[in-house]
């Protein structure tokens, strides 16, 4: 019954699985129904979009069609109007016209009346207003020649006395000349002397100005070398202190010592107790080797207590040279090999070190010697069948034994641990000779300087008392130039006042001639004027009557010619109007015509969308039927899917109801098997004592009778046989019998248990979890938008500051969580619409940008901004409105701004600059506040 409830259950996970398999394809197909849904519905909103403009294009063109259709109307009325008045003035000018030409008539027929004696009249007018004329001339010629000779008198009295004055002032600016030119010969030769002591004076100061930066140059330069001495012997002697190129275990234990006490006996390396003649390093680095760094102690526990640092820690191996157990032979000497050419000496007796520690060069060098080359060690060697070491200058080696170790050496004071010390002795002796070299550069750079400062003094005097003297010098030459011009322009002035003289004085005889023949032509004239007047005075009557009547007919005649001429004027105006009217009406025909035409294309268009429109509409509410059924189906999977983990619960429920009747069966079967353990047992038992007891087999047989009376009977027989058939059916099922599956068992329970109990924790965490997550959120969004808005408000105003008008905005972009939403800026320039972040050129992006981080600076202002190059796209007008929006907002946050902009620097209070001399960069700073103008 297990086996097939198991079956049935895995039945029903397989299609339980095949049905979310089946599921997932439902979703992604519904996902892709879902796309296309997105899809159609942006295309429907594309096509009412463009629908909703083209109706509005079709109700714009209707609406210009009907104005002009009006239009049209009141033009036509205008026309037939105009046609009226134009025929109406075209019937006034004929009848003017007519009148006219009977006024002209009638001054022709008047015109022809006048006879020969009016004829000669007019001509008797025509000689007296001639004569009159003449005679007026005469009187007004004879006036202005009185006017002539008074006005050209009181001239010629002025310019003989400007004549007078200007001959006075002329010997006055002669006399100036004189005086001036010993002025400037005397300051000419004053100035010779001060320009000649000035240039030997700007030779001296040339020379000390050479010789200061001579100074300076070589006071750098020794900077320099101090700095770097300093620099070397400060890294030698932290070499030197952190042991720097020895072995691990040295290192160790130095920096140990200074806090175990257990080390206060321990001294130094070898290496750091040696003195060596620089010529002898090369042969003491071969002898020494590795024995340089053998570390000397005053006693042996020390050594011992090392060794066992060492041993405890794992830092490796060291030697250690205790000198209260240090034993050496001492050195024999042959002085006759001491006196061999090469032969410099033993190298035990060529050290320096502190007599306290005397011992160690006998140890470590015993007998070698030290000699000048390789081929005299060898000379040596066979000549005094020497067994001593024999090492060189150079540093080849001649061991004992006769084996040669050679080659080349150079020694470092980075790595030769024996030339350490010596370097910073040298370098120290250099260090103390630059500096001494140093002050007295500085000693000699102040007396030069003092020396300059002297020299500069002089030279501004001396400078100044050349500039007062070139100012004289050229107010004299200025005074003697404007003299010389004065003098030229008045003897000049006083030629010409002699010719007006001459002149005016020639006018004055002739005008005064004219003047008597003016008298005697006027007498005779008006004789001649009476004669007429008297002719004229019989006929005038006569003849201003009839010229009266011509006047009055003239004024008639000019006032029809007016009206004539008016009347015309209206007929052109009429004639231009109409002619304007009908360009209009063919115009807007040719409009009409053309929004018809438009009205047609633009119905055809909006049909054709509303047919789209319609088309997504019908793939629309196909797509929804499709998805409907695919709801349909998803919800008749599910619903299946329920069942099915419905019938699962089931059969799981029933199968752990099975599991537990076999583990109860399991439980009487054991205990049946141990009661029939314990028969057979007994019963073994009882037939071994029977066994023993000697009875005899037919004895055994009688023991069966007692075994028959426990019989069943076969009723009871059968039905035991039945169950114990059954029970052998179920203990196949069940298997081997598992001794340990009971404590198994409570161990499983008590697990189960407590990660019952932690399941239940982690759910309540759970719960408790995504509550603060919830408040959380809100609280994260309530911030967000607040602080949003602030920002938004504040880049608003930003934009306005630096743009000089628009405004900005910060728009959330649509989505689920507005903590993962993007953010959109949209810009508004002064006379412009709204502009997306990409449309605007490089400098109004660095703008936009500028004003978004000040924007944010407003709500939460960092400690300082650093500002690279963000004016490089801005021209001078908006650097300076990026400019003063830093100084307004200085207080707030600190400014770091890299500019290659001047107008930018002039705004900073403190100006750092990067310069490189002799391949070193360095910083100068400047601060500008301390040299502002106030």
């Amino acid at each position: 019954e297990i086996a097939r409830t198991e079956s049935q259950w895995y039945e029903l996970k397989e299609e339980f699985s095949s049905s979310n398999q089946e599921m997932e394809g439902f979703t992604s197909v519904l996902e892709q129904y879902k796309e296309r849904q997105n899809h159609l519905q942006d295309l429907r909103t594309l096509y009412l979009t463009q629908q909703s403009e083209k109706e509005s294009q079709y109700v714009e063109s209707s609406t210009r069609l009907d104005t002009i259709d009006k239009e049209n109307v009141k033009m036509t009325n205008r026309l037939e109007e105009l046609r009226l008045l134009f025929d109406s003035v075209n019937a006034n000018i004929e009848s003017i016209s007519e009148e006219l030409s009977g006024l002209e008539g009638q001054k022709e027929s008047l015109s022809n009346q006048y006879t020969e004696e009016e004829k000669e009249i007019l001509e008797l007018q025509q000689r007296y207003a001639q004569q009159d004329k003449t005679l007026g001339k005469l009187e007004n010629e004879l006036l202005r020649l009185e006017e002539t000779i008074e006005d050209h008198t009181k001239r010629l009295v002025v310019i003989k006395n400007q004549i007078e004055s200007k001959t006075e002032r002329l010997e006055g600016h002669q006399n100036e000349l004189d005086e001036l030119a010993r002025s400037i010969s005397e300051s000419s030769q004053k100035e010779t002397q001060l320009v000649n002591d000035l240039n030997r004076l700007k030779q001296d100061l040339v020379a000390v100005e050479e010789r200061i930066r001579a100074v300076e140059t070589e006071k750098y330069e020794l900077i320099q070398r101090v700095k770097h001495i300093d620099l070397e012997k400060n890294l030698l002697e932290k070499q030197i202190r952190e042991f720097s190129g020895y072995t691990r275990p040295v290192k160790a234990l130095f920096q140990r010592k200074e806090t175990d006490i257990g080390f206060r006996n321990m001294i130094d390396v070898v290496a750091n107790l040696l003195e060596v003649n620089r010529e002898y390093e090369k042969a003491f680095e071969v002898l020494l080797m590795g024995k340089a760094q053998n570390i000397v102690t005053l006693d042996t526990p020390t050594a011992k207590y090392g060794v066992e640092v060492l041993k405890s820690n794992g830092w490796g191996r060291a030697t250690f040279l205790p000198l209260d157990t240090l034993e050496f032979k001492p050195v024999v000497q042959n002085p006759k090999l001491l006196k061999e050419a090469g032969v410099i000496g033993y190298a035990a007796e060529l050290v320096a070190i502190d007599k306290d520690f005397s011992k160690l060069p006998l140890y470590l060098f015993k007998d070698t010697l030290l000699v000048e080359t390789l081929d005299d060690g060898l000379r040596l060697k066979k000549l005094y069948q020497l067994k001593n070491q024999i090492v060189s200058l150079d540093g080849q080696f001649i061991a004992s034994s006769g084996a040669i170790t050679g080659g080349s050496l150079d020694l470092e004071p980075s790595t030769s641990l024996l030339v350490r010390n010596r370097k910073v002795h040298e370098l120290q002796e250099e260090l103390d000779r630059a500096n001494r070299s140093l002050q007295k550069i500085e000693t000699e750079e102040k007396a030069q300087l003092k020396q300059k400062h002297e020299l500069s003094g002089l030279r501004a005097v001396m400078e100044s008392e050349l500039n007062d003297l070139l100012l004289k010098n050229s107010s004299i030459r200025r005074t003697v130039e404007e003299i010389h011009h004065a003098v030229a322009e008045l003897s000049k002035e006083i030629g010409e006042l002699q010719k007006l003289r001459i002149d005016y004085e020639a006018k004055i005889a002739g005008a005064s001639a004219r003047k008597e023949k003016a008298i005697e032509e006027i007498g005779s004239g008006k004789v001649s004027l009476t004669a007429l007047q008297s002719a004229l005075d019989k006929y005038g009557q006569v003849l201003r009557e009839k010229k009266q009547t011509m006047q009055q007919l003239q004024e008639r005649m000019n006032e029809v010619k007016l009206e004539l001429n008016s009347r015309k004027e209206r007929q052109r105006q009429y004639r231009a109007e109409i002619g304007d009217i009908e360009s209009r009406t063919s115009e807007n025909t040719e409009k009409r015509d053309e929004y018809k035409h438009r009205l047609l294309s633009l119905d055809g268009e909006i049909q054709t969308l509303k047919e789209k429109t319609r088309q997504m509409d019908v793939e629309l509410d196909s797509v929804n039927k499709e998805m409907a059924g695919l709801f349909n189906s998803m919800k008749y999977q599910q619903e299946e899917r329920g069942q099915k983990m419905k019938k699962m619960e089931e059969l799981e429920k029933s199968l752990a109801s099975l599991k537990e009747e076999r583990d109860t069966a399991r439980d009487k079967i054991h205990k049946q098997e141990l009661v029939a353990q314990e028969v057979e047992l007994g019963y073994r038992h009882l037939y071994e004592k029977m066994s023993q007891a000697g009875l005899a087999p037919e004895e055994e047989a009688q023991m069966d009778e007692p075994v028959e009376r426990i019989r069943f009977s076969e009723e009871e027989e059968e039905s035991k046989a039945a169950q114990l058939a059954d029970l052998e059916q179920k203990i196949k099922y069940l298997g081997a019998v598992d001794l340990q599956a009971i404590e198994e068992h409570r161990d499983v329970e008590a697990r189960h248990a407590d990660l019952d109990g932690q399941r239940k924790d982690l759910v309540d965490a759970k719960a408790s979890l995504y509550e603060i997550l919830a408040k959380t959120d809100k609280e994260a969004k309530d911030i967000f938008l607040k602080t949003f808005d602030a920002i938004s408000r504040n880049f608003d105003e930003m934009i306005r500051t630096l743009f000089g008008g628009g405004n900005g905005e910060l728009r959330l972009l649509p989505g689920a969580d507005i903590l993962e939403t993007g953010v959109e800026i949209s810009v508004k320039r002064p006379g412009k619409k709204h502009q997306k972040l990409y449309l605007l050129s490089g400098g109004e992006k660095s703008l936009v940008g500028i004003a978004l981080v000040f924007s944010m600076l407003r709500i939460n202002p960092s400690p300082f901004y650093i500002l690279d190059e963000v004016d490089a796209a801005l021209d001078d007008y908006n650097v300076e409105r990026l400019k003063t929006l830093i100084e307004k907002n200085k207080d707030m946050a600190q400014f770091i701004v890299i500019t290659h902009n001047k107008l930018m620097m002039e705004g900073a209070d403190i100006l750092y600059g990067i310069t490189q001399s002799m391949g070193i960069s360095m910083v100068m700073a400047v601060e500008l506040e301390k040299y502002a103008v106030s």
